[in-house]
């Protein structure tokens, strides 16, 4: 399978960062996001880290009508929580 080719700009800072990254790993900079870009997609991508999840169901804290506002600051409705079952 043929290589393709993929033009990525960056600015001079980041630039920079990549280029350290990849001469302290002992690799060219191709090498280098190309290897963390494959890292990324293995890994990072099919799992949401907390702040995505947060970010996507913000919405709906506070949204159902005739409910308390913020049940996890008033100790009644915590009563239990966390208790064993038995």
């Amino acid at each position: 399978m043929a290589d393709s080719r993929l033009t990525v700009r960056l600015d001079r800072k980041l630039r920079a960062r990549v280029r350290k990254r990849a001469r302290l790993l002992g690799r060219s900079e191709s090498e280098y996001v190309r290897m963390t870009v494959e890292k990324d997609l293995d890994g990072n991508a099919a799992q949401p880290s907390c702040l995505d999840l947060l970010r996507k169901h913000t919405r709906f804290i506070g949204s159902a009508r005739g409910l308390p506002p913020d049940t996890s600051v008033n100790e009644a409705y915590m009563e239990g929580f966390g208790a064993n079952p038995e």
